[in-house]
């Protein structure tokens, strides 16, 4: 098997895939029972929850990643984000992984085309 072959193992130590699935289970929960954005705004008032409840109530939302109004969160640091989300573009039919946070990000590929997240 070659380097870019090989399988990627992480392992996370015991103690905090605990807490996390944990957390994760609580939040599934909690939002399955959801039937409006404002109460996922409620739940996560972060920048990138209010990026993907903005999105979701968008009609027009342009194409990935334009306008960049619409689909950027990140204030301090906006010109790295849009030089990431445009040299990921056009995100249609790509699988996306999100690594840490609370998939919001994946979400968002999500609704900017891209097929698996």
């Amino acid at each position: 098997m070659s380097n870019s072959q090989a399988a990627l193992k992480i392992e996370i130590p015991a103690d905090e895939a605990v807490y996390y699935e944990a957390t994760a289970a609580k939040q599934c929960e909690q939002i399955a029972k959801f039937d409006s954005m404002a109460q996922l705004l409620a739940l996560n008032q972060s920048d990138t929850a209010s990026l993907v409840a903005k999105l979701a109530l968008t009609e027009d939302r342009g194409t990935f990643p334009y306008p960049h109004d619409l689909w950027m969160c990140a204030t301090y640091d906006c010109l790295a984000e849009r030089d990431v989300l445009e040299y990921l573009a056009p995100l249609r039919g790509k699988r996306v992984l999100q690594v840490g946070g609370q998939g919001h990000h994946a979400v968002q590929f999500m609704i900017g085309g891209a097929s698996e997240a």
